[in-house]
């Protein structure tokens, strides 16, 4: 039979290792990514506070001016 010896075993066993390494550096997220995703995260969260706090005015702006341009209102 296909008998295996020592040498054999610890040799297949790194290319094992090797194989592993080379998947596990192709499947790495770079740095950059966690950097890039936390900004929009905040950026996200800071423009969903500022339309928080900003959107009761926006809205009294618009109100204003849609009232305003009613058929019939004076001008």
């Amino acid at each position: 039979m296909n008998e295996l010896h020592a040498d054999d075993a610890a040799e297949a066993l790194a290319e094992v290792q090797r194989r592993q390494q080379q998947v596990i550096d192709q499947a790495t997220v770079p740095g950059w990514y966690w950097w890039s995703a936390g900004a929009l995260m905040l950026a996200c969260a800071a423009g969903g506070t500022a339309m928080g706090l900003g959107g009761p005015v926006l809205m009294r702006m618009l109100r204003r001016i849609m009232l305003g341009n009613r058929a019939g209102s004076a001008r």
